[in-house]
């Protein structure tokens, strides 16, 4: 997974370029270097909250549902 972060600095035609750019790296790296990754992206700013939401559920659901029942 990767997270572009501080994406309130730019607009949303330089945000979508940049992850297509960023999307198209992985996969390349996915397909000609044997890398086992899910192109997976997240564009967050903390500033507004854009994409906070989404980055919390996707971090939340690759966790075991009692990591916090540890004894």
């Amino acid at each position: 997974m990767v997270c572009l972060t501080k994406t309130d600095l730019i607009d949303q035609n330089e945000l979508n370029k940049t992850s297509r750019a960023v999307l198209s790296m992985m996969e390349h790296h996915r397909k000609n270097h044997d890398v086992r990754m899910w192109p997976f992206l997240h564009a967050v700013s903390a500033e507004t909250g854009f994409g906070l939401k989404e980055l919390r559920g996707a971090l939340t659901s690759m966790c075991p549902s009692d990591a916090g029942n540890s004894k």
